[in-house]
């Protein structure tokens, strides 16, 4: 998945939106679907269990409600359906909110909020320029430092 979708992906603590009547009754137990493949958000261990920022999330979440939860690992593309399918009561898995998944599970609001990325090469040129005459492994890098560094502009 590229950084950008990434940064755009939210949280979806989903529950069946359609025909679906909500309890009367505060659950003493739910099962919690999430992919456990995408590190660091959620991924299988070394020991086969569950771990990441989502299961954490997951666990105190649990915690705060004061209720039982177990979460399980589910195919990416198995976790949308399977939910439909109650085959589990919630999905922790950092998903983008579409009009598509909307029509069939609700999303909480987003955990990440997208943010303009920007660095700059200056610094590295600057440093190869100051290095320029010296010997390098790389010819090519050599010719390359050259020609870049006739353009730049130091402050």
């Amino acid at each position: 998945m590229q950084l950008s979708k990434l940064l755009l992906t939210s949280a979806l603590l989903g529950v069946v939106s359609a025909g679906v009547a909500v309890a009367e009754t505060k659950p003493t137990e739910i099962t919690i679907a999430t992919e456990g493949a995408y590190e660091p958000w959620n991924f299988t261990g070394p020991d086969g269990k569950l771990a990441g920022f989502e299961i954490d999330l997951a666990n105190d979440l649990c915690a705060r409600m004061k209720i039982k939860c177990t979460i399980v690992a589910q195919d990416w593309d198995g976790l949308i359906p399977s939910l439909t399918a109650k085959k589990f009561d919630a999905i922790m898995a950092s998903m983008i909110v579409t009009e598509k998944r909307l029509a069939v599970i609700s999303s909480a609001s987003p955990m990440l909020r997208p943010r303009p990325l920007s660095w700059s090469i200056k610094p590295v040129l600057s440093q190869i320029c100051r290095a320029r005459g010296r010997r390098s492994i790389l010819p090519a890098t050599r010719r390359r430092s050259s020609r870049n560094c006739s353009r730049l502009k130091t402050r």
